[in-house]
């Protein structure tokens, strides 16, 4: 019923059943479930469309990152410049991993949610300059690791 609702993945559909069941023995009192069928369905529906949105999510933030740092105009299209400007994005999205969880998580609402300083500080629990101190970081990273890449022959 999954793979006929969602197709074959991601997420598999066994995988989404699994977790329905998963759900089912950690809530524990499952005899308070009046429709057990249903449970596992919507269990395993809502699980498959957190997946799907997960992954539009992540395969927009590539897309975003790409045309923040390396947007290439049609004179820049050669198999060579887009080739070097793939590997240099993976290299910039490592550093973007690698960085501290708030750092991380501060940047990308800056730049790719559009968020404001302050905003991005209520959602983080953190000051404004606080905020702000890990957009800074978080450029002075990237803007480094670029500079970087730059002087390498």
């Amino acid at each position: 019923m999954l793979r006929k609702a969602f197709g074959n993945g991601p997420p598999d559909p066994e995988d989404a059943a699994h977790q329905a069941f998963k759900s089912v023995i950690e809530r524990g009192n499952y005899h308070n479930i009046l429709n057990m069928r249903a449970f596992l369905w919507r269990t395993a529906r809502n699980f498959t469309l957190s997946v799907k949105r997960s992954n539009t999510l992540h395969a927009s933030y590539e897309y975003e990152v790409e045309q923040i740092f390396f947007p290439l105009t049609s004179d820049d299209l050669t198999g060579e410049n887009i080739l070097l400007a793939r590997q240099q994005l993976k290299q910039v999205q490592q550093v973007i991993r690698n960085m501290p969880e708030k750092r991380r998580h501060a940047f990308l609402m800056y730049r790719l949610d559009g968020l404001t300083i302050t905003e991005i500080g209520k959602r983080l629990g953190i000051s404004r300059s606080t905020a702000s101190q890990h957009i800074a970081r978080a450029v002075a990273d990237v803007d480094i690791f670029l500079l970087n890449e730059s002087k390498r022959p």
